[in-house]
């Protein structure tokens, strides 16, 4: 018996992601509306990929895999273009290589530096002889009814 992983691409140009066990049942089910589904407000739609599996599990981790992914990520999958999933896996977009985005600047300048770019300019990383980690604040154990000697006053 065969499982599927299939995607389709809905009238308002969204992606579904789906798997089945028939896949022809599926998709006339989601013709019909009747499932309740996502697709069922987003007819017509078209098979943009239908992916036979072996177990139940590989298609389901498949079809998890590809629901977290972006819209550019599940059509380089679509087209079988490798080179470019992996690329929008590694964050290739310009809007996660913003210092702004980032919690700290050190890991995004870490990371420019390794594909060749310059850091943004005020940021901080070990290749700057100014640069100094924050100190890590050691605390002392905490013992019932004890003040800690900085609230002593």
């Amino acid at each position: 018996m065969a499982f599927w992983l299939y995607i389709l691409e809905c009238a308002d140009k969204s992606l579904y992601v789906g798997q089945t066990d028939d896949l022809d049942k599926r998709m006339a089910q989601h013709e019909a509306g009747t499932t309740g589904s996502y697709t069922a407000r987003r007819k017509p739609f078209a098979l943009l990929l239908a992916q036979p599996f072996e177990t139940r599990v590989e298609a389901m981790t498949a079809e998890r895999m590809l629901k977290g992914w972006s819209r550019a990520e599940k059509l380089a999958y679509v087209a079988g273009d490798w080179a470019r999933v992996s690329a929008l896996a590694k964050g290739e977009h310009s809007h996660q290589r913003s210092a702004s985005r980032a919690s700290t600047s050190r890991p995004v300048a870490a990371t420019l530096s390794e594909m060749g770019v310059e850091a943004p300019v005020g940021s901080k990383t070990t290749a700057d002889p100014q640069f100094q980690p924050p100190e890590r604040r050691r605390s002392a154990p905490k013992s019932k009814g004890a003040i800690p000697p900085e609230i002593k006053r």
